[in-house]
């Protein structure tokens, strides 16, 4: 509190006074009074411009600092009033404040602070000087300028404070002095003698816009008060900032406060802002404050600073400030800060605010980063960071959160300066007890604590092994995220060996272990694999995978823990097959099913057991009969169950099964080899099933007494194995074909006697007995001659439960029952086997008609024979009863006999004829009545009807052979009761019929669809809508819809689509009925794209569908002239592909591919890459869909490349001359030359290899080797391959060619192989002779000078327009030259062959009339070749073929019948001999060239290129 402020007005302005003298200040109206002689007065003021010389430097340096600083006003009256003594405001419970009152012409500031005193006064008169202790803050106060900064703003500073009040006044070019010497001023009477207010007079002088200018400073400057400052005030505690309009009404206002006192270390600042309308705003932070006072800093480095400045200020012991950013719930609020020189400087990446006297730039823009004052700086936020960390670890919440406000050492840049802080804070807490250990309440030093890797902590968050000592771990209440920023500062994961350690720790106790207790859960041990799998997977370059192989961490099915180091050990299952743990091998436990945990063992070395190596040692524990006397039929299940299940896997050498013995229902050993063994199952005809006893009763096989037999135990068939994928045999046929357990009774005869269960069941079970010999027959397939001579005279059961002999018995064939219910009727006893109803009916699995005729009985030898059966018994049941209800059958019964009996031209007694009624009768009425009437019938049908009774259909088989129209039946229902044809009426009535009834005979429904064709053919007309509204079209589609309307049918034609119904294959001889007639559709290109687009899209792509689809667009496409783009199409899956493994997918075309175009290509490279999964026949049908999707570029044949090469065997010299080219060296030099060879690269050069053509040499040897190339996917193949080829070797001084030995050979090599292989040799570059990429043209001008007779040379160079050279020509010209007399044959598009002649030898003359520049260049048609009245053309499009009247496409038709007439030669030009060659190939490709075509066409390739023809 002051003691010597003033007490009154007079002692007050007394000690203004005192002041202004001792600053030699007088006021200048003071100055006129007392000088009043002019002259004396300038002496005076000399006198004190001297002096102020003297003493003005820092009032001259502070004048002119003042407008060149960045001083902020605000900041500096803010820092002065902090720096006040506020004991009277504080001792009558006031909070230090500080008002501002921010007007248009001034503004106001007020403080309750204690009021000025005499060393207050004195101070702010003075330059450099303060009244307040020294706060080591010098570089916010901008270089000494303080309070004076507020004549940035104002001219005029007036201050009232108790009984003073004085003013200060400066204008820009002012001294100085005005600054430093007070004026009275009349104090405001009205003010309160506790506040202390300071009113700024804002600049009146200089331009309207710089009063603006000024006003707008004065505005940010307050608006920049940052709502943190007053984090770093000692005493101020709230902050209070008014705007006023012109007419001093209030407009807005912002508050700041701050409260400390509620927790320790936390302040809560506040900001309130009041609109003009009225309206509040409020921002609340909250902030964990720590101060440090540092001590024994590096002075300031600054000139700017004088003595008198520096003398009152001690800098070694300033302020730090530390304010960390909290959340309402006291957790950090991570939010990049601001660092602080008591204003905010600018955010460096730490998310704490930080404060000190930092030494700035100018600008105040950043702190400098190699000052020494800033750097002494860093040890004391250093300390005060660590102060602030041990208070956070007292923190509840914050102890286990407070590493989020360490810096990131590697998340950014940081300045040299920053990075030097966060180095110093790392090593500092290095030696501090910042964490909290697990289980542990005690402090430890982050590098004494190590960190558990997630994969380690189980879901409980504790670690998988019990580590011993939880004091060096870091407690598991710290976060993953703080955790990894606590590993940038030296915490560590723990070791793998102590890990390892852990794990034989928990191995080894005998209790208390997780890793052997059943009652670990499986989630547990699948974390653990994976854990332990991560360190296996680090590769031999650690030593901890061969240390974990040495831990017993394997349990074995015997109870046993062993290490994967201690010998093979084998998983329990091979696939999903268990093996046996009694064959002396160790097996993993079989209740080790986590699967994690199995891949773990596997990487330990734990192998699936060779399935040879568990055959082995099962089948050997049954070679010794004792050692497999303990097995339970558990034990041999599980041999028995590895042994069916790896069946497929057998060793040929592998001993049979004669040896294995298995366990009967007694529980007794034996061998089904030895002993008849059966399988007790529940099949109706299963040994068990038949031998049973049965109840009592009447019917035949009721009281059975049973028959004993041996079955295989039970055991074996409870939970039945599943059926193995690898082959085709069920668990139970495995016993019946591998181990000879019986299937079915054994029908045998020993000693004429059949065998004793056999007649058992013919004795007791005669209702099975045939169902059981069918059976037994169907598996054995033969019986034995004496079997079947017993079985013939054995008394079976008939129906009606009689017995007869077995060769008196009749199977009950459909047709058979038919005949003698027509003829005999229910009622008559027949000798029908009874069969179950399981043994008979379409689907019946028991081969009774094979076993009937092996036997030879059950079926009639002639129907006559039959017939004469059928009478006996008739006759028998009619002796005593009434004739007249089956009279008729009888009646029926002659006719049918006599009908038999003419047939076979033995006649009997002529047949009655059947009287007429009213009614007429149907023999064969299928609604169960016997009677009709005309309406309901109708006389001719070519099939059973269901609507209408077919009389004659029903009686003709009644009526004599042979009888005609005219016959009598005939002439009584056609003529007398008028029952007409069928008629279409009749048909589509029938249809819908059949298709209500859910008909499904096919044969019957095509009968009339025939019908139906032949009543069109005669011109007779029925409306379509009947099939189309009805679904009257007969189709099964297996979908469950077999009836169809008209428009859901196509008629494919040669094409087969499966969407639609194609009626073309099951009514090919109808297709004027459906197509002509009822307008079913014919198939179009769409259709099968969008059937091939569907096909391709599915998920799981049927190669078979994608076949038949692509055949039916390649079969479309041929007619299609504007076909779609399929550029959609190939992107799906639409191209069967052959891997090289033989498997076939479907791919789209960014699989790569080859289309096999060559056999032979397709034959070496098919195991190497892959192939379009089609033979090569069918790639030439499949042109037109291979050039629609551009697959024909895919052409192997395009992608191949050879290399030849000499392997040095025997070698023979050539002497033939049209066998060298040493004759031919100079047209070969300019063809060199003229391609710019590397070779010819110059004049020497060109001589050199001159020479080296003439002086080169032909051989031929056996010694060539050829290689084909391919590349697919990155990878290139090679194969060796047999054909002609040639070797060039040579270099820059040598030339040496090889040819095949074998003329044929030799002939095809050197016209067809080495014109390409010479000019590649041409054009290789020097010295490593690699040939650069070939002219098709040089290659073919290279044949053509091959092959030219020596004179046609230049002939034959003019025709390529090969340039000549100034090189002499000094080739030895031969006298003789041979002449070719045959032309070379075509290898591929490349290989330009020359002329062909005619088949029989000669050559075909063709008159030439125009050439043909080029098919693109041409809209109009050129005529290349011309014969009589036919023109082989080439336009726009295409070349054409054009008769009179005509054209066909040489493309994609054949040519017109008609033979061409005689041409002459002519010489037709380069380019058309190009076009010639091409059509050529195209139509060989679609088999389309024949022999006449192929004279005329080829009879335009002339070997010499002759003389082009002009227009």
């Amino acid at each position: 509190m002051a003691t010597n402020r003033p007490r009154d007005r007079a002692s007050a302005q007394q000690l203004l006074d005192k002041i202004r003298k001792q600053n030699g200040y007088v006021g200048a109206d003071k100055f006129r009074e007392g000088i009043p002689d002019p002259i004396f007065r300038r002496e005076v003021e000399e006198a004190f411009m001297l002096q102020h010389q003297l003493i003005g430097p820092s009032i001259i340096r502070l004048a002119k600092n003042l407008y060149t600083s960045k001083a902020h006003f605000v900041i500096e009256l803010l820092r002065n009033a902090d720096d006040n003594s506020y004991g009277e405001a504080i001792a009558s419970g006031n909070a230090p404040y500080v008002s501002f009152h921010v007007y248009p012409e001034r503004v106001v500031m007020e403080c309750n602070e204690d009021g000025f005193n005499e060393d207050n006064l004195k101070a702010i008169c003075a330059t450099g000087r303060s009244s307040k202790p020294a706060s080591g803050q010098p570089s916010t106060r901008e270089k000494g300028i303080g309070f004076k900064s507020v004549f940035t703003v104002a001219w005029k500073a007036h201050i009232q404070s108790g009984g003073l009040s004085f003013s200060f006044q400066h204008q820009s070019k002012d001294s100085g002095l005005g600054m430093i010497s007070p004026s009275w001023e009349v104090p405001d009477e009205g003010l309160d003698p506790r506040i202390t207010r300071t009113t700024l007079h804002l600049h009146k002088n200089g331009a309207v816009e710089t009063k603006k200018d000024v006003r707008a400073a004065i505005k940010d400057q307050f608006s920049d008060i940052p709502e943190t400052i007053l984090l770093f005030m000692k005493n101020l505690k709230r902050i209070h900032v008014a705007y006023y309009s012109e007419n001093g009404q209030q407009i807005s206002s912002e508050n700041y406060t701050i409260d400390s006192t509620k927790t320790p270390n936390h302040a809560v600042l506040t900001k309130s802002s009041t609109a003009h309308d009225g309206s509040v705003t409020k921002q609340t932070k909250l902030f964990h404050m720590t101060t440090y006072q540092a001590t024994n800093l590096t002075k300031i480095d600054s000139k700017e600073h004088a003595e008198e400045e520096e003398k009152p200020c001690t800098y070694s012991e300033p302020q730090i400030v530390l304010a960390f950013p909290l959340s309402e719930t006291l957790l950090p609020l991570v939010e990049a800060q601001k660092v602080f020189a008591f204003l905010p400087v600018r955010p460096v990446g730490f998310n704490f605010i930080i404060h000190a006297d930092f030494v700035i730039d100018e600008n105040r823009e950043d702190i400098i980063q190699d000052n020494l004052f800033n750097h002494s700086l860093l040890d004391g936020i250093v300390e005060a960071f660590v102060q602030a960390v041990l208070q956070f670890c007292l923190h509840e919440t914050l102890r286990y959160q407070w590493m989020r406000y360490l810096p990131g050492r590697n998340e950014k840049s940081w300045s040299p300066l920053w990075l030097s802080l966060i180095c110093k804070i790392d090593a500092r807490l290095g030696h501090e007890a910042v964490l909290y250990s697990r289980n542990s309440c005690d402090l430890r030093g982050i590098t004494e604590l190590v960190r558990l890797p997630s994969s380690f902590v189980d879901r409980d968050g504790e670690p998988l092994f019990d580590e011993g000592d939880s004091k060096i771990i870091i407690s598991q209440k710290y976060k993953k995220e703080d955790l990894k920023i606590l590993r940038q500062y030296g915490l560590e994961y723990v070791g793998m060996g102590s890990v390892l350690e852990w794990l034989q720790n928990d191995l080894r106790s005998c209790f208390s272990s997780r890793m052997k207790s059943p009652n670990t859960n499986e989630g547990w041990h699948t974390q653990v694999a994976n854990f332990l799998n991560s360190i296996l997977s680090r590769g031999s370059f650690t030593k901890y995978p061969e240390m974990m192989k040495k831990i017993d961490l394997i349990p074995l099915q015997d109870g046993s823990w062993v290490s994967a180091s201690s010998g093979p050990i084998y998983f329990a299952k091979h696939g999903d097959v268990e093996v046996p743990s009694d064959i002396n091998l160790r097996v993993v436990s079989r209740s080790v099913t986590n699967q994690e945990r199995l891949a773990f063992f596997s990487s330990l070395g734990v192998q699936r057991a060779p399935v040879k190596l568990v055959r082995s040692q099962i089948l050997g524990k049954y070679t010794n009969i004792d050692s497999t006397s303990i097995l339970s039929v558990q034990a041999s299940k599980r041999h028995l169950n590895f042994l069916y299940r790896s069946e497929h896997l057998k060793d040929p050498s592998e001993p049979d099964y004669s040896n294995l013995k298995i366990f009967d229902h007694d529980g007794h050993w034996g061998s089904a080899f030895e002993v008849n063994l059966y399988i007790a199952n529940d099949e109706a005809y299963g040994p068990r099933v038949l031998t049973r006893r049965t109840a009592p009763g009447s019917n035949p096989g009721a009281g059975a007494p049973g028959c004993g037999l041996f079955f295989v135990n039970n055991e074996y068939f409870k939970d039945p194995i599943p059926c193995s994928q690898k082959h085709e045999l069920t668990w139970s046929d495995w016993f019946y074909e591998k181990l000879a357990v019986s299937r079915y009774l054994d029908f045998s005869v020993d000693e004429g006697e059949l065998s004793y269960d056999v007649a058992y069941l013919q004795k007791h079970r005669p209702d099975k007995f045939l169902g059981a010999l069918c059976i037994w027959y169907r598996d054995s397939q033969a019986i034995p001659s004496d079997l079947a001579e017993h079985l013939r005279e054995t008394e079976v059961l008939v129906r009606d439960n009689r017995f007869a002999l077995l060769k008196d018995a009749y199977f009950p064939t459909e047709e058979l029952e038919r005949t003698v219910e027509r003829f005999v009727g229910p009622d008559v006893f027949f000798p029908w086997l009874q069969l179950d109803t399981e043994t008979t009916g379409p689907t019946s699995q028991f081969p009774w008609m094979e076993l009937m005729k092996e036997l030879k009985v059950g079926t009639p030898k002639t129907e006559l024979d039959f017939a004469l059966d059928m009478l006996k018994y008739v006759l028998d049941a009619l002796q005593n009863q009434s004739l007249s209800p089956s009279m008729s059958k009888l009646v029926d019964l002659y006719h049918h006999i006599q009908s038999k009996y003419l047939e076979s031209g033995d006649r009997s007694e002529a047949a009655e004829k059947i009287r007429y009624k009213k009614c007429i009768y149907t023999p064969h009425a299928e609604r169960g009545c016997d009677w009709a009437y005309s309406s309901d019938c109708v006389w001719r049908s070519q099939h059973n009807m269901k609507t209408k009774f077919p009389l004659e259909r029903l009686y003709g088989s009644l009526l004599p052979s042979g009888v005609t129209r005219g016959s009598s039946l005939a002439i009584l229902f056609k003529t007398i009761l008028k029952i007409p044809d069928c008629t279409w009426e009749t048909y589509v009535d029938e249809l819908k019929s059949l298709r209500n009834s859910g008909c499904e005979d096919s044969d019957l429904i095509m009968d009339i669809y025939e019908a139906l064709r032949r009543i069109r053919s005669k011109s007779i007309t029925f409306p379509n809508e009947a099939f189309e509204d009805n679904n009257l079209i007969y189709l099964p589609t297996g979908s469950g819809k077999d009836w169809h309307k008209v428009s859901e049918c196509v008629w494919s034609g040669a094409v087969t689509l499966r969407t639609g119904v194609s009626l073309d294959k099951a009514y090919q001889q109808l297709e004027d009925l459906f197509v002509w007639f009822l307008d079913v559709r014919l198939v179009t290109l769409s259709m099968a794209i969008e059937e091939l687009k569907e096909a391709g899209s599915r998920a799981q792509v049927s190669e078979r569908d994608v076949i038949e689809s692509i055949w039916a667009v390649n079969s479309l496409l041929i007619t299609e002239r504007n076909p779609p783009n399929p550029k959609e199409l190939v992107e799906l899956n639409i191209f069967p592909v052959k891997h090289p493994n033989g498997s076939v997918t479907c791919a789209s075309a960014a699989t790569d591919f080859f289309v096999p175009d060559r056999e032979s290509l397709r034959t070496a490279f098919s195991r190497k890459v892959k192939f379009l999964s089609f033979k090569l026949e069918e790639v030439v049908r499949l042109q037109p869909f291979l050039e629609w999707t551009q697959m024909n570029q895919r052409y192997v044949s395009n992608h191949a490349s050879s290399i030849t090469s000499f392997d040095g065997k025997e070698a023979i010299l050539i002497t033939n001359v049209n066998r060298q080219i040493r004759n031919r060296a100079h047209a070969l030099l300019r063809i060199a030359v003229h391609f710019e060879s590397p070779r010819a690269g110059s004049s020497s050069a060109v001589e050199r290899l001159y020479e080296v053509l003439k002086d080169s040499e032909i051989y031929e040897t056996e010694g060539i080797i050829c290689k084909a190339i391919l590349s697919q996917d990155g990878h290139s193949h090679e194969v060796k391959v047999n054909r002609p080829s040639v070797c060039v070797d040579g270099d820059e001084s040598s030339l040496k060619i090889y040819l095949p030995r074998n003329k044929d050979e030799q002939d095809y090599a050197f016209t067809n192989k080495l014109g390409r292989w010479l000019f590649a040799w041409i054009m290789g570059h020097l010295p490593t002779q690699a040939p650069r990429g070939l002219s098709w043209s040089g290659v073919k001008a290279t044949r053509t000078v091959l092959l030219a007779p020596l004179r046609m040379l230049p002939t034959a160079l003019e025709d390529f327009g090969i340039v000549a050279i100034d090189v002499a020509n000094r080739d030895e010209v031969e006298q003789f030259e041979s002449l070719l007399t045959e032309p070379p044959q075509e290898d591929s598009p490349e290989d330009y062959d020359g002329l062909t002649t005619n088949g029989d030898g000669s050559t075909t003359d063709i008159v030439g009339t125009a050439s043909f520049p080029t098919t693109e260049a041409s809209e109009n048609t050129s005529i290349i070749v011309a014969s009589g009245n036919w023109e082989i053309q080439a336009n726009s499009t295409g070349p054409l073929i054009a008769a009179p009247g005509q054209q066909v496409d040489l493309a994609t038709r054949p040519l017109p019948s008609t033979p061409f007439q005689q041409p002459q030669l002519i010489e037709p030009n380069s380019q058309n001999v190009d076009l010639m060659e091409k059509i050529i190939e195209l139509r060989r490709s679609r088999a389309l060239l024949d022999l006449e075509e192929a004279n005329l066409m080829q009879a335009c390739i002339m070997r010499g290129r002759p003389k082009e023809i002009s227009e």
